[in-house]
């Protein structure tokens, strides 16, 4: 496959440009690159071959980018996938409790999640037409 690189007295369109841009990504060095010198409107292109020279260090971050890029998209993509579940799931009713409890409080609501939904069902209707920063929750511990 040939490398396409641009001189910066060339201007490429936008295709162009990202080509080069992705061809000097996945370069490693020690191939053979043509170097576009200028391009015409007339179709008239000068270029020249040279070899491609990329250091250690480059070649090091271009591999580890190789292997973690991958990982990284991966993971995104489990995220926005779970994400999305979980936000189907929170769609449902969901009470946001204003006030700050204690985590005795917390573990008492996380352990009783009968007594919460029974509070919840019968409760005034009038409760619900509340704006949502009106609506309290009170935790009363015996």
């Amino acid at each position: 496959m040939n490398i396409y690189q641009f001189s910066p007295g060339a201007s490429p369109n936008w295709q162009a440009s990202l080509m080069a841009q992705l061809n000097s990504y996945f370069c490693l060095g020690g191939e053979t690159v043509t170097r576009i010198i200028s391009l015409r409107p007339s179709g008239l292109i000068l270029a020249k071959k040279e070899k491609a020279v990329v250091s250690t260090a480059e070649k090091i971050l271009k591999i580890l980018s190789f292997i973690l890029f991958p990982l990284v998209l991966i993971a995104l993509a489990i995220r926005y996938l779970l994400y999305n579940k979980f936000n189907k799931d929170l769609d449902r009713a969901v009470f946001f409790i204003p006030t700050e409890i204690t985590k005795a409080e917390e573990l008492i609501i996380a352990k009783n999640p009968a007594l919460v939904k029974e509070a919840a069902l019968t409760v005034s209707p009038l409760f619900y037409s509340l704006p949502k920063k009106y609506q309290l929750m009170k935790v009363e511990t015996p």
